[in-house]
Parts: structure tokens; C-alpha cells; sequence
């Protein structure tokens, strides 16, 4: 948080920024009054920080943008307007469990977004105690809170927090703020040309069909599931076939001791289809921005957002219980401190509520925030539980070993420090041959050994036997100079003529 030497640099950001907005920092905003998720509340002129055009009351909108604050941190945070139901609102949110500038103590500070002329963004934070220092040094008064500025490189233009029509101010040069549609309309008045606009309003059963074509079958579709609890940092992961070849009253159940979700993760990643949530875009660079576990640090395995498919491909009812670990970090990303928190989330959906003759926007999905801990599924850790009934397909054997196989692909058997372990459980047995991991590396003809130091030598080590045919023979490669190779050179000439296609410069080195 800034010093009072700071302020200055502040006040001549905002006087040199294409758009600034001041905002004092409220409990609605840090989540202390538990009526919403914690983010900046935003006043409905604000749109004009982040959108081109303002929110239309039915609908979601929302943007990410890279937001810069003191110290280096960096957070990709999320503009998002509320539109559907009885929401009307903006919120900036997705600042991370290790944002210092939304806790309690900040209640009553002033937050100052800053958009530059580059479109690149600025945050910074005002503590109480410097707030009237800010005011002598900037102009601004307490009148000024929850207002958007707008500077056209010579004039500072105020518009009050409940304006949100079209503004014009007359000045040597008129500044139109808030353009009106119809001046891009052809000048020709007399036109018979009809102009008609709508969004797109997909049927419910969109889900369905988007589940279909992503997951291709019930074994992917529990594979992505087990992906998700992996990504979710995970030690374990029950996977439990109940009655599985009964049908009508078989049912899977997944439950993991990850660090679950929060009501806030529920709402715009879960019920987002397509969120970027662990593999954001850089939008400077338009590539894929992965974000490691926050514990373990483990590179997501998930893609596309695809998991939440999985559970109606699955079955007809799912029911959710999750209990989430709230994560403090440091600006390094580095975990200072974990807390249980003091709550749990049950949701439940039935996706045949979900068909064509009705819209996605027409089925809200509820959940229940538990806060009586003797109803808790998980009391003493945090985790997720997933629970489905009335399965679409039904499994056999063959499927069952298909799963197995797919899960054993997952896990390293070098690997033991911050292990994953997956259980299946199939109550019929079917699972009761299945070779374990040891058994498949004892029977491996192949077994290949790689390693590389910091200067990128490579040692290679190679046997082959069939443990079931000694016959055949056996072959080891071991201490040759043609495989103990440096990979670095041995790259060179292949980068080279890649980037010469390319063409690049052939002074690149």
C-alpha cells in the first residue's frame, strides 16, 4: 500500500490517463456483509472503464484485463456485469487469495483504477489516513468517489456515478462520451433498409450437445473428472462404481481431498462453460497464460474447461458438496497461510430439466451455503464431492479397464514426494485382474532411462527384455557417446532451419 510520498504519483497518472475511476472501498466489497462474493462493486457509469458499450439487463458480459499495482504484483482480473435475474450490476473480480487489497482492514480505503492511453491498467490503493492529503494535493473531494473520469489530453471531464445516458459538454472542442448509435447509421434518412439485432439465446440443451462432442465417451468423461481433482491439488481421489451393472440404480461417486471451490468459483468458472479459469489468454500476446496449482504447483492437466461437461454426460442428477481451503500468497505466489473455511457448498442439478423447449437463461441453478458444521460432508479437510445418479449409459467390463488403463497413464511411478493417488472402486470386481502399476513395470520390455543436468548433457540408458522370453535376448545401452548427447547443440540446426522457413534473420544465434 502506498506512502504519502506516493500520491503524487498517483495524481499525475490520473491526470494523464485516458480514463480513471476513484472508488471508496466498502465491507460489500471486501465480502465482509456475505451477501455477495467479494469484488469491487462497480456504479453503473464505470461500464465505460472496461466495455464499449454498457450492459443489457438479461445478460452476463465480461472481460479480462491485466491489472498492474505496487510492488510488481500483477493480477488478471475479470470486469463483469451481471444482467441476468434480479442482478444489475458491474463487479471487478479474479484478484487471487493472495490479493492484499480485499480484506477488512481496507474497508473505508480508496481504489483508483487507472486505463491509459495504451489501454494498459493501473490499481492503486489509498489508505484512510492519506485520503484527505490526497484530496488538498489532487482538487478532489469526497464527491468525487464512485465517479469515472475521462481526460482528452487537455480537459478532465467529471460524470456523476448515476449517469449513464449519453453526455455531451460543450468546450472549445465538443467531447462526445458516450456516442449514440444512431449517428453510425448511414446519413441517408430516407433509407428503406430495416435493421434488426438480437443475441444469441441458446436452447438448454446446448449442454448436452457441447457434452456430447467434447467428451466422447462415459470413460473420458470420468477421466476429466479425476483431471479436475488433480488440477485441484488433490492427494487423492475416490472413484466409487455403486450397483454398476444394475441398471436404474447404479450411481458414481467422485470425491477428492483438493482444495475445493469457493462460492465465488462456483458461479463464474463451474457454471461458466468455456472459462479460461487455469489457462487465462495473455491478451497482448494472445497465448494461453498457465497458472500452476497453488500448492503443489502442478501444471493443469485439464483443457478448454471441459470437466464440468463430464457430469451430464455422465448421468441425468448430479449433486455437488464442496468445502473450500482459502490460500493467502504472497506477490510471488508463494502460499503464506491456509484456512478451512467456515462453510460448505451442496448444489444440485437435474439436466433433463435441460431440453429444448426451454432457454438456458430460464433455468437458474441454486446452491446452498451450509454453515452448520455438524451437517458438513467434509468436517475436518477441505475437498469435493460429486455424486451421479440415473447414468446415461450403461458400463461393462471392458469400459471399466479402460478407465484403469487411462488412469494409470496419469501417474509417474518415479514420483513419490506430492504423490496423486486415483482409486477406483467397481463393487462387482471387475477391476480384481487388473495389473498394478509395479506388475506393468516388472512385464515392460522397454524401460528407458533419461536425464539431464543444468548444462543440458544427456545421460541414456536403455534396456530391453522380455521378462516372459529370454530367448529372445536381451539389449543394453548404456555410457554411448551416441546418445550422451548435448541437447542443446544437437537442437541448433533443427531450430535454425525452422526459423530460416520462418524467415527470421539468419544472424539469429
Amino acid at each position: 500500500m502506498m506512502e504519502e510520498q506516493d500520491l503524487q504519483n498517483v495524481i499525475d497518472k490520473i491526470n494523464k490517463a485516458k480514463t480513471a475511476f476513484l472508488k471508496l472501498i466498502t465491507a460489500n466489497d471486501v465480502g465482509a456483509t456475505g451477501a455477495h462474493q467479494a469484488g469491487f462493486h462497480l456504479p453503473k457509469n464505470a461500464w465505460k472503464l472496461f466495455f464499449d458499450s454498457p450492459g443489457t439487463k438479461g445478460y452476463n458480459k465480461d472481460k479480462y484485463v491485466t491489472i498492474k499495482w505496487e510492488g510488481n504484483l500483477k493480477t488478471e482480473s475479470r470486469a463483469i456485469y451481471y444482467g441476468k435475474g434480479t442482478r444489475n450490476e458491474y463487479r471487478l473480480t479474479r484478484f487471487g487469495q493472495h490479493f492484499p487489497y480485499l480484506k477488512e482492514n481496507n474497508i473505508n480505503d480508496v481504489l483508483v483504477i487507472i486505463r491509459n492511453f495504451d489501454d494498459t491498467y493501473e490499481g492503486f490503493i489509498i489508505h484512510k489516513k492519506y485520503i484527505q492529503l490526497f484530496l488538498n494535493k489532487s482538487g478532489f473531494t469526497e464527491n468525487n468517489f464512485n465517479t469515472i473520469f475521462f481526460n482528452d489530453e487537455r480537459h478532465l471531464e467529471d460524470i456523476k456515478h448515476e449517469i449513464h445516458d449519453e453526455i455531451k459538454q460543450k468546450k472549445s472542442q465538443q467531447l462526445i462520451l458516450f456516442p449514440d448509435e444512431d449517428e453510425n447509421k448511414e446519413d441517408n434518412e430516407n433509407s428503406i433498409d430495416e435493421i434488426r439485432k438480437k443475441t444469441f439465446n441458446p436452447k438448454a440443451n446446448i449442454l448436452n450437445l457441447l457434452g456430447d462432442e467434447l467428451i466422447k465417451s462415459p470413460v473420458m468423461a470420468i477421466y476429466e473428472l479425476v483431471k479436475n481433482a488433480y488440477d485441484a491439488d488433490a492427494m487423492t481421489v475416490n472413484v466409487n462404481f455403486n450397483n454398476i451393472d444394475k441398471d436404474g440404480i447404479a450411481f458414481i461417486s467422485i470425491e477428492d481431498d483438493g482444495i475445493g471451490m469457493t462460492s465465488e468459483i462456483i458461479e463464474n468458472v463451474w457454471l461458466e462453460p468455456g472459462s479460461d479459469f487455469r489457462k487465462p489468454i495473455n491478451k497482448s500476446s494472445n497465448t494461453r497464460i498457465i497458472i500452476k496449482s497453488p500448492i503443489y504447483k502442478r501444471v493443469p492437466m485439464g483443457e478448454k474447461g471441459i470437466g464440468r461437461f463430464a457430469v451430464h454426460k455422465l448421468g441425468a442428477e448430479i449433486t455437488l458438496i464442496t468445502r473450500p481451503l482459502l490460500i493467502t500468497k504472497d506477490n510471488d505466489g508463494n502460499v503464506i497461510s491456509t484456512l478451512l473455511a467456515d462453510y460448505e457448498i451442496k448444489l444440485s442439478i437435474n439436466w433433463n430439466s435441460f431440453n429444448q423447449s426451454r432457454h438456458l437463461s430460464d433455468i437458474p441453478i441454486t446452491w446452498k451455503i451450509k454453515k452448520d458444521p455438524e451437517t458438513f460432508r467434509f468436517k475436518k479437510k477441505s475437498g469435493t464431492y460429486i455424486e451421479l445418479k440415473k447414468l446415461k449409459e450403461i458400463w461393462t467390463k471392458g469400459m471399466a479397464k479402460e478407465l484403469k488403463a487411462h488412469t494409470i497413464s496419469m501417474l509417474s511411478p518415479r514420483l513419490e514426494k506430492n504423490c496423486f493417488t486415483i482409486n477406483l472402486s467397481f463393487d462387482n470386481q471387475w477391476l480384481q485382474d487388473a495389473p498394478s502399476i509395479k506388475e506393468l513395470l516388472e512385464e515392460s520390455p522397454y524401460k528407458i532411462t533419461a536425464s539431464i543436468d543444468k548444462y543440458f548433457n544427456m545421460k541414456f540408458h536403455y534396456i530391453f527384455s522380455l521378462k516372459n522370453n529370454s530367448q529372445i535376448g536381451e539389449n543394453t545401452i548404456n555410457n554411448n557417446k551416441h546418445y550422451d548427447i548435448n541437447i542443446k547443440s544437437a537442437l541448433r540446426p533443427y531450430l535454425r532451419a525452422s526459423y530460416e522457413k520462418q524467415g527470421f534473420d539468419d544472424t539469429i544465434q
